[in-house]
């Protein structure tokens, strides 16, 4: 009998045991958090294609471009997809790597280049799991051309910015056009943007006010002759000039005065209501129409914006977007004055 008691204490004790432990698990779960490294799981050869064709087409490529290869018998069995790629002239291929580089950017994949032949042939192989999935060869073409045009934005309203602001504008690595009045203050801000190496040109309306700039509908030819003399003067490093066709000045009988003394001087002119103009458009809408005015333009077509500094701030985004894809962005002297 005391034997049998003893093995039912031992039972019991192993049981109270067990229950503790399974009591501490619990505790100890729920006191202390899990720490382990998730196993990333490798990346499908759908996903790594379509990355990789995104990639491209950020640049302008068309599909045209990039051809499909059959797979060879010396090929890994892994290999999915096959490229041969042409390239065009003005699209440097490290710029196209560093774009596929940047499109797998959580990693899971290993890309390999190699240029096969200096300035011509790269070879990209891109794996994951250790497996080869896709592999692309880019070569140059040279008779094929992006399906972009150019851009060339004319900037109004600098003026009522202070100095340090206009500084920080001049300082932009962009290309533009600055549009200004005529004014005594306007002569030292056409030598700072010269000599920024921006460009400038000079609105020729009815809001001057300065008098040797001032020109108003019902002034006298001798009136105006002097204030263009004056202009064409003071502002000798414009580009052009710009006649604001929705003042009374344009209307006026002045205006043919106006334009012929600038004939006479050789100065180029244009409306501006030539100008796509942007100034008016809210700002939740800015982006979206500056996209599908891009969207119009065929290839080597040209297009020329009037805009407002913080505009041009807020499209900017867009600007970096529209040059991978081939646009160029340059001064509007260069669109205006290319014939």
């Amino acid at each position: 009998m005391n034997i049998l008691k003893d093995k039912k204490k031992l039972i019991q004790i192993l049981f109270g045991l067990a229950f503790l432990f399974l009591v501490a698990n619990i505790v100890i779960d729920k006191l202390i958090p899990n720490h382990y490294t998730p196993v990333e799981m490798a990346r499908s050869a759908t996903e790594i294609n379509h990355n990789f064709r995104l990639a491209l087409s950020n640049y302008g490529m068309l599909n045209s471009w990039i051809k499909k290869e059959k797979r060879s018998r010396n090929d890994d069995d892994s290999l999915l997809f096959k490229y041969q790629v042409d390239v065009p002239k003005d699209l440097p291929i490290a710029l196209l790597l560093d774009e596929i580089y940047h499109s797998f950017s959580s990693g899971r994949v290993i890309i390999n280049s190699k240029e096969i032949k200096i300035g011509g042939e790269t070879l990209v192989r891109i794996l994951s799991g250790d497996n080869l999935k896709l592999q692309a060869s880019f070569n140059y073409k040279d008779d094929i051309t992006r399906n972009a045009g150019m851009v060339g934005f004319l900037v109004i309203g600098i003026n009522i910015y202070n100095e340090i602001e206009i500084n920080k504008f001049l300082r932009s690595s962009e290309k533009f056009t600055l549009l200004i009045n005529p004014s005594i203050k306007n002569k030292d801000l056409i030598k700072k943007i010269v000599s920024d190496q921006k460009e400038a040109a000079i609105k020729i309306s009815d809001e001057a006010t300065d008098l040797d700039y001032k020109m108003k509908a019902g002034y006298s030819s001798k009136r105006i002759q002097n204030c263009i003399r004056s202009i064409s003067a003071d502002f000798a490093n414009a580009a052009f000039l710009v006649l604001d066709n929705t003042s009374g000045l344009y209307t006026s009988p002045q205006m043919e005065i106006i334009k012929d003394e600038l004939d006479k001087r050789n100065i180029k002119y244009f409306n501006m209501g030539n100008f796509e103009n942007f100034l008016n458009l809210d700002d939740t809408e800015l982006a979206n129409y500056f996209k599908s005015e891009l969207g119009k333009i065929k290839a080597n077509g040209k297009l020329t914006l009037l805009i407002s500094p913080e505009q041009f701030y807020l499209i900017h985004p867009e600007i970096v977007n529209f040059r991978k894809a081939g646009y160029k962005f340059v001064r509007v002297s260069q669109i205006l004055l290319a014939n």
